[in-house]
């Protein structure tokens, strides 16, 4: 999958047992500095009870797509933003011999 869904989408992750429900994008996490998620999540229907039940995922851990959220003409901006930092981090990593080119296309692919 290599399209940006809307904050509030609900999909299910491959070997997930519960929905997920999207609620950000880009989260950093670790210790590294250039590690971040595609997107941030919560158990649906139960939504965020604690910092503990926010998941980071990336968009090739979406096995399907249940709901897509609400997305408006305000939301296009932000999609090409997002796809722009997407293409550089695929960039720099596979500059830094850390993605090959053939794990760059099969996640360009997925969908």
């Amino acid at each position: 999958m290599n399209r940006i869904l809307p904050i509030g989408s609900v999909v299910m992750l491959k070997g997930g047992q519960v929905p997920v429900m999207i609620i950000g994008y880009m989260q950093q996490f670790g210790q590294q500095p250039d590690a971040f998620a595609d997107y941030l999540g919560v158990p649906y229907p139960a939504g965020s009870v604690s910092l503990m039940s926010q998941l980071g995922f990336q968009m090739t851990d979406i096995d399907h797509v249940i709901f897509e959220g609400y997305k408006d003409e305000s939301f296009e901006p932000y999609e090409k933003l997002l796809k722009f930092v997407e293409a550089r981090h695929t960039e720099e990593l596979a500059a830094a011999g850390e993605l090959t080119a053939q794990d760059a296309t099969v996640a360009q692919n997925e969908d």
